[in-house]
C-alpha cells in the first residue's frame, strides 16, 4: 500500500551520474504538475530560469546499489521501463506501490532543445551567429554570455563543473556531435582539429598521422614510434599557438576577436589559405633538418600556451578568467584510432599497447593540466573500446579521487515532438507567414509521425528527409528515398549507409583480429536479428556485449534494470541487414525463407509479404 507521503528520487538528464540524484517529498495526493513546482524549487537556482509546466517526467527505476557512478541517458532507458508522466495524473496513480530504496524512480528532462542539428555537418552558419546584415547593431568588443538557447547543449552542461581532462564523445554519424563541439568553441576559446583530410578544419592534424604512419614502416620499434608521434603532435600544436597569439597581437583585437572568429578561422581555413596546415608543414620540415628533443621541445610550447592563456585574461573576456580552461576537439577522432593499435606504446602502462590516438591524445596532455585544459575527441567509428584503454591512461584523465571517467554518447530525437521542434526552427527562420503555412501543409502531422518511425529518431536522415519533402512536396516518397540511400547495398558508399559500415567494420575487425578476441561474429549476430525477426515476427533484439554493432550503427545503448546491453529494434537496421546478406550471403536469406514457409508461426507466414 501506498504512504500518503512519498520520497522519490529523482535525476535530471541527459548525461548526468546517479551520485547528482536528488529527493523530492511530497504527498501521494498531489498532481504530477505540482511535483514539477516542488522539482523546480529543488533545483533552484539551475532551475530560475525554466519554467514548470515545461519539465518532462519520466517514471523509471534504476537501481543504485552499487559503487558505479553511471552517466544515465534517457534513450538509453527501454521505453518498456519508462512511463512519460501527465500532469492532470496524481502521483497515487502513477506509483500504486511504495518505491524501492536506493532507486531512482523520476528523470527530468527540461523542455526540448530549441537548437537542432543541421542539414550539412557544420557548414550551414550557426543560427546563434548571424550573417553580417543582422549584426549591424550588435558589438563585437566581446563574446556574448551564454544564451539561454544553448543551455540545451548536453556538451556545454556536461563541461560545467567537470574534472577530468579528457572526454570522449561517441555517437553515430549525424548525431550532432561535430555541431555540438563547433557551438561549444564558438562560446568557450579553444581549439579544433579534424583527423579527415578533406573536410571542415585543416588538414594539418591528418598530415601529422601521415608523417607518424611513415615513421611506423622504418620498423624502430612501438618506443621510437611513442615518442616520435608525441613530439609531432607538440609541434603541431604549437602551430596553432602560434597563430592564436599573432591574432592576440593585432591591435585593437579585443574589439575584433572572438571565441566565435576564431572558431570559424579554424573550421573553415582555407578561406584563409589555410595557414595552420602551412606553419605546421614549415615548422616539421625543419624538426627533419634540426633534431630536437621533448624536454627542448615542450618548455616552448607551454610558453606559447601560457601567453595565450595570460593573454585572453589581460584583454579581459567575458567568457574567459584565470580560472578558465581552454577546450580541444579532435573530431573524427576514429581515424587515429584505427592505425597502428599494436605499435605504439601507453605512457602509464608500458607493457600495454595502444593505437596512435594515444600518444596524440599525450601530446596535448603534456602542454596543460586538467585545470588547463579539456580535450574532447569524437567520431562516428569511436566505439567504448576507445573508453577502456583510455581511462588506463592516468590518473590526471579522470574524476578526482575516482575511477569514474566521464563520457557522452549523443542520442537521436526521442520522440516527433522533437521532429517538430527542428521543423518549427525553420519556419522561424522565414520571413512570411505564407511561407510557414507552406511548410505545414507539405510536412502534416502524420508526415512527422512516420518520419520519427521509419527512422527512429537519426538527426541527419530525418534532416535529409525533411530537405527533400520540402523540395519535392511528397513526403511519402521522401521518406522512402531516404530509407532507400541509408539500408540499401547499391548505396553502400554514400555517408551513413549501414551496409558500407559493415564492411567497414568487418575490415577493421579483419584487420585487428587481437582487438576483436571477445566479439562475435557480425554476421551470426546479426543473422540472428533476422531470423527472429521471419519467424517470430520480433522486431527487438538484445544482446549482452556487442559494442561493434553500435560502432557500425546498426545497435544502440540501452538500460535494462540499470544494465547496459546493445539493442538492435530499429526497422532500417532491420531492411539494411537483409539487403546486406542477399548480396554477402543469399545462402542465408533463403534459408530464413524456407524457415518461414515451414513455420506453425502464424506470424512468419505473414512476413512473406512483407519481403
Amino acid at each position: 500500500m501506498l504512504d500518503k507521503h512519498l520520497t522519490l528520487f529523482c535525476l535530471v538528464v541527459d548525461g548526468e551520474a546517479t551520485s547528482n540524484a536528488f529527493s523530492v517529498e511530497i504527498d501521494s495526493n498531489k498532481t504530477v504538475d505540482g511535483f514539477k513546482k516542488l522539482i523546480k524549487a529543488e533545483k533552484s537556482p539551475e532551475f530560475d530560469d525554466i519554467v514548470a509546466d515545461k519539465l518532462t517526467l519520466w517514471r523509471v527505476s534504476i537501481p543504485d546499489d552499487n559503487e558505479d557512478d553511471i552517466p544515465i541517458l534517457l534513450n538509453s532507458v527501454s521505453n518498456d521501463e519508462k512511463k512519460k508522466l501527465k500532469a492532470t495524473s496524481e502521483l497515487i496513480e502513477v506509483f500504486e506501490e511504495k518505491p524501492p530504496k536506493k532507486t531512482i524512480r523520476i528523470i527530468v528532462q527540461r523542455a526540448p532543445p530549441v537548437q537542432a542539428p543541421v542539414p550539412v555537418r557544420a557548414l550551414t552558419p550557426l543560427s546563434s551567429y548571424p550573417s553580417d546584415e543582422s549584426r549591424s547593431n550588435t558589438s563585437l568588443c566581446a563574446d556574448a554570455p551564454v544564451a539561454e538557447r544553448f543551455e540545451s547543449n548536453v556538451l556545454l552542461k556536461r563541461l560545467k563543473g567537470m574534472q577530468s581532462q579528457d572526454l570522449p564523445v561517441f555517437g553515430v554519424s549525424g548525431c550532432g556531435k561535430t555541431r555540438s563541439v563547433i557551438e561549444m568553441l564558438c562560446l568557450q576559446w579553444g581549439f579544433y582539429f579534424n583527423a579527415v583530410k578533406n573536410d571542415i578544419g585543416s588538414d594539418d592534424l591528418s598530415y601529422l598521422a601521415e608523417r607518424i604512419d611513415a615513421k611506423v614502416l622504418e620498423e624502430q620499434g612501438a618506443n621510437a614510434n611513442t615518442l616520435f608521434a608525441k613530439n609531432t603532435t607538440l609541434l603541431l600544436f604549437l602551430s596553432r599557438l602560434l597563430i592564436l597569439n599573432y591574432c592576440l597581437r593585432v591591435p585593437d583585437c579585443r574589439q575584433t576577436f572572438t571565441s566565435a572568429s576564431w572558431t570559424i578561422l579554424q573550421v573553415c581555413p582555407t578561406m584563409f589559405n589555410n595557414v595552420f596546415s602551412e606553419l605546421f608543414r614549415e615548422l616539421y620540415a625543419k624538426l627533419k633538418t634540426h633534431a630536437i628533443t621533448e624536454s627542448e621541445l615542450l618548455p616552448i610550447v607551454r610558453d606559447e600556451f601560457q601567453s595565450a592563456q595570460e593573454s585572453l585574461v589581460a584583454f579581459n573576456y567575458p567568457n574567459f578568467s584565470s580560472e578558465s580552461k581552454l577546450r580541444l576537439v579532435v573530431d573524427d577522432a576514429q581515424i587515429l584510432s584505427d592505425k597502428g593499435s599494436t605499435t605504439f606504446r601507453s605512457s602509464s602502462a608500458q607493457a600495454d599497447l595502444r593505437p596512435m590516438l594515444s600518444p596524440v591524445l599525450n601530446g596535448f596532455r603534456a602542454i596543460g593540466g586538467r585545470g588547463e585544459l579539456t580535450i574532447i575527441y569524437c567520431g562516428t567509428g569511436l566505439s567504448i573500446r576507445t573508453l577502456h584503454w583510455a581511462m588506463s591512461s592516468g590518473d590526471g584523465v579522470k574524476e578526482y579521487g575516482s575511477s569514474t571517467f566521464p563520457y557522452i554518447e549523443f542520442g537521436g530525437w526521442m520522440d516527433s515532438d522533437l521532429v517538430q521542434s527542428y521543423i518549427d526552427r525553420i519556419k522561424e527562420q522565414l520571413p512570411e507567414d505564407d511561407s510557414k503555412r507552406i511548410v505545414d501543409t507539405l510536412i502534416l502531422p502524420a508526415a512527422i509521425d512516420m518520419l520519427h518511425k521509419r527512422l527512429a529518431g537519426r538527426y541527419r536522415p530525418i534532416v535529409t528527409c525533411i530537405e527533400g519533402i520540402l523540395e519535392t512536396g511528397k513526403w511519402e516518397t521522401a521518406i522512402n528515398n531516404t530509407e532507400t540511400m541509408i539500408t540499401s547495398w547499391k548505396d553502400r558508399e554514400r555517408r551513413d549507409n549501414l551496409c558500407g559500415e559493415l564492411n567497414r567494420l568487418e575490415t577493421k575487425i579483419a584487420n585487428h583480429p587481437e582487438l576483436f578476441t571477445s566479439c562475435s561474429s557480425i554476421r551470426e549476430t546479426l543473422g540472428l536479428f533476422l531470423f527472429r525477426n521471419r519467424l517470430l515476427d520480433a522486431s527487438l533484439t538484445v544482446l549482452e556485449n556487442e559494442v561493434q554493432l553500435v560502432e557500425a550503427a546498426f545497435g544502440r545503448i540501452k538500460l535494462f534494470e540499470g544494465a547496459a546491453r546493445t539493442v538492435l529494434d530499429e526497422p532500417f537496421a532491420l531492411k539494411a541487414t537483409n539487403n546486406y546478406f542477399r548480396e554477402k550471403d543469399p545462402s542465408l536469406i533463403s534459408a530464413a525463407e524456407r524457415a518461414m514457409l515451414h513455420s506453425d508461426n502464424a506470424s512468419a507466414h505473414g512476413n512473406m509479404g512483407k519481403h
